[in-house]
């Protein structure tokens, strides 16, 4: 590594960090993850801070290549007009076999936490990142967890969105998500409001999460596997994200996941199910509660649970 570059890349990503914490959509949910898992790997920004980007020099840059950078650390992967077996000799000749034998680093697993934090801004929007516990991309509810996520708040037919934008109109942006890791996951909620619309819009998000542990219907489930499916097919339109999607289901899985045995998997999915996993989000901590702009961060809290 040569000093003088790793000084302007260094100069770089401290940019990039300011204009993240500038954003508060980003900021929102940098600051969510902080949350979810306080003082682990996956709670700490992907920028770093200012400090430990500038901290960081050549001796550690290296001890990272080291301790990472191996061959049983490392997939390729390849889709489209490819040659497997000339492929194969590619990375035989420019991967180089240093420890080979080496395995991947023990990690701690990562656990749930939650809490709340609120920057005030002096700004006309309140942004709200919200997460509730979910379960690992190896859990037999990984895929009840996406189509909960997708019924909850993954369009303009879902619960979240025609409650709180359609009906009430309380926020310019409201949608769900579930996020699953190798050995956690969360189900994610946005709402982008005004500040007096703040504290309404977060216990409509409670409300509708109850109400679908309660009366969830099988209409709602349809629509949201066939949002899934749909938006399976549409990832894997392009080589590059095949390619993606199979080097990361090779490090969670050992082995890609053809899109059959995915669509399958989204079929095998029942009401109760889904249901399931709402009542688990609800019930298994405490939220996480992110706000970013003028709130009452307390108010907030109660109407969304965490004080109950």
């Amino acid at each position: 590594f040569d000093e003088g570059e790793l000084a302007k890349e260094r100069e770089v990503v401290v940019q990039e960090i300011g204009e993240a914490a500038d954003s508060p959509d980003d900021a929102v949910h940098e600051q969510l993850q902080t949350l979810i898992f306080k003082d682990q790997s996956l709670g700490r920004p992907i920028l770093g801070s200012v400090e430990s980007v500038r901290s960081h020099g050549r001796g550690r840059l290296r001890g990272f290549m080291d301790r990472l950078y191996f061959p049983g650390n490392l997939i390729v992967s390849a889709a489209g007009a490819v040659d497997e077996e000339a492929i194969a000799r590619a990375v035989e000749a420019r991967f180089p076999k240093v420890n080979a034998a080496k395995e991947r680093p023990a990690r701690p697993s990562p656990h749930y936490v939650g809490g709340l934090a609120a920057d005030e801004r002096d700004i006309e929007q309140t942004h709200i990142a919200l997460a509730f516990p979910g379960v690992s991309a190896r859990h037999e509810d990984a895929y009840a967890m996406r189509i909960f996520a997708e019924a909850l708040g993954g369009g303009m037919a879902s619960r979240l969105f025609q409650t709180i934008r359609e009906e009430r109109g309380l926020a310019y942006s409201v949608y769900s998500y579930a996020h699953s890791y190798d050995e956690a996951g969360i189900l994610g909620v946005y709402v982008g409001a005004d500040a007096e619309n703040a504290v309404l819009a977060s216990e409509l998000v409670r409300q509708e999460m109850e109400g679908l542990a309660e009366n969830l219907t099988e209409q709602e489930v349809e629509r949201a596997r066939a949002m899934l499916k749909s938006t399976l097919l549409m990832g894997l339109e392009s080589p590059y994200g095949r390619a993606d999607a199979a080097a990361g289901q090779a490090f969670t899985f050992g082995r890609p996941i053809p899109a059959a045995e995915i669509r399958e998997l989204l079929e095998r999915v029942t009401v109760e199910d889904v249901r399931r996993c709402a009542a688990r989000s609800l019930n298994d901590g405490k939220p996480a509660i992110s706000i970013v702009g003028p709130a009452d961060a307390a108010a907030v809290e109660k109407a969304v649970g965490a004080a109950h």
